[in-house]
């Protein structure tokens, strides 16, 4: 949560969660996968590496994909939608600055809600799904650049219930965004209307 609302501050060096801060746990759970040829039942099913790069960053970090998505389907001004198309090719690789700065969300207080908010939801989600063992836990790296909606595909080694999920945990994102982009439509609508 801090880190997300620091980006959206526009400052983006709080937390690294790519860094070894957690090496020690996903060593210990890649490990166990590998020796045991599965990733159930690993000793940290619940790593924050694992959880924010699997689920919580789903078109980078304030899961912006969703931002993109609903601003092409709900937004009435041109603008903003043709920056989310031009924005949607590298949020889709988890690079949503073009999208932050363009919109803008950073200081944005109309989106701060669910800039911090989807995230926290997805992981939560995620976490629920390996709690149940819907699939298993994120256990093997991927590489940064990989698009996030794949990575909990890779993160489990192939298993596809996990990346039906993940396009689960897309819509709900998208959800969280339209309200959001509503409002922010007539904010704008009403912004026209004064300068006339």
């Amino acid at each position: 949560m801090i880190t997300t609302f620091t980006i959206w501050l526009g400052y983006a060096g709080t937390l690294n969660f790519s860094s070894n801060i957690f090496g020690n746990e996903s060593i210990a759970n890649l490990s166990y996968a590998l020796s045991h040829k599965t990733p159930w039942n690993i000793p940290y099913p619940y790593t924050l590496q694992s959880l924010f790069n699997g689920f919580g960053g789903i078109g980078g970090v304030g899961a912006t994909l969703a931002l993109v998505i609903a601003l092409i389907l709900f937004s009435n001004k041109k603008q903003k939608r043709a920056i989310a198309m031009r924005s949607s090719v590298p949020v889709f690789f988890n690079v949503n600055f073009s999208l932050v700065v363009g919109i803008p969300t950073i200081l944005n207080p109309i989106y701060v809600i669910p800039f911090v908010l989807s995230p926290i939801v997805n992981m939560l989600l995620g976490s629920i799904a390996i709690w149940i063992k819907l699939f298993p836990p994120l256990v093997y790296p991927v590489p940064d650049g990989t698009p996030g909606i794949l990575a909990p595909l890779m993160g489990t080694g192939g298993n596809v219930v996990a990346l039906i999920y993940t396009i689960f945990i897309l819509i709900v994102d998208v959800l969280i965004y339209v309200p959001f982009v509503k409002l922010d439509n007539q904010v704008a609508n009403k912004y026209e209307a004064s300068l006339k």
